[in-house]
C-alpha cells in the first residue's frame, strides 16, 4: 500500500511532529503505533486460545487507508478502542477468552456502533503479536495492555 519512499517521508513527518508537539501520554496511542496499525493492518480479536486467529476481529485502522489512516484523530480512535473493549467484555463467557493483537485485520464493516470496524477474518499470514487472558481484567486494564503491546514503527 505504501512505497518505501512514501513510508520514510511519513515517518520523517511524524518524527518532526512528535518533536514539535511533545510526547503522547501513557494512556494515548503514539503516532509510531498508529503508523504500524496502518501499514500492517493490526487489529484486535477475542479468541478461544492465545493463538486463535480463525474468525473475525476488529480493525484498528478504522477502515481508513493511506494518509487518512495515519492522520486519524487520536481522541476518536481512543473512544473506538474503549467501545471495542466494552463490546468484547460484554460477550457471554468473555472471561474465559483471550484478547489478541493480530496482524492482517483490516476494518471493513462498521457493524457495531462505537467500536472499530469488523474484519471478517484475520488473513494470512496469521500472526498474533500479543495475547492476554481477559479473565477478570477491567476495561481500563485491557486498554493499558493494548496500548503497551501495539508495536511501533518508530524505533
Amino acid at each position: 500500500m505504501f512505497s518505501e519512499i512514501g513510508k520514510n517521508f511519513f515517518l520523517s513527518l511524524v518524527l518532526f511532529e512528535s518533536v514539535m508537539l511533545g510526547p503522547a501520554s501513557a494512556t494515548e496511542i503514539k503516532q509510531g503505533q498508529l503508523d504500524k496499525i496502518c501499514y500492517d493492518g493490526i487489529g484486535l480479536r477475542s479468541g478461544q486460545t492465545a493463538t486463535d486467529v480463525n474468525g473475525a476481529g476488529y480493525g484498528m485502522d478504522n477502515d481508513k487507508s493511506g494518509i487518512d489512516c495515519l492522520r486519524q484523530d487520536k481522541g476518536a480512535w481512543s473512544k473506538l478502542l474503549d467501545g471495542t473493549l466494552t463490546l468484547i467484555k460484554g460477550f457471554p463467557g468473555s472471561e474465559a477468552r483471550y484478547l489478541l493483537i493480530v496482524e492482517k485485520c483490516r476494518g471493513l464493516a462498521a457493524d457495531y456502533p462505537g467500536a472499530f470496524p469488523k474484519c471478517n477474518s484475520v488473513t494470512n499470514p496469521k500472526q498474533v503479536l500479543a495475547s492476554t487472558l481477559i479473565g477478570t481484567q477491567t476495561e481500563d486494564q485491557l486498554r493499558s495492555w493494548v496500548l503497551q503491546n501495539i508495536p511501533s514503527d518508530a524505533q
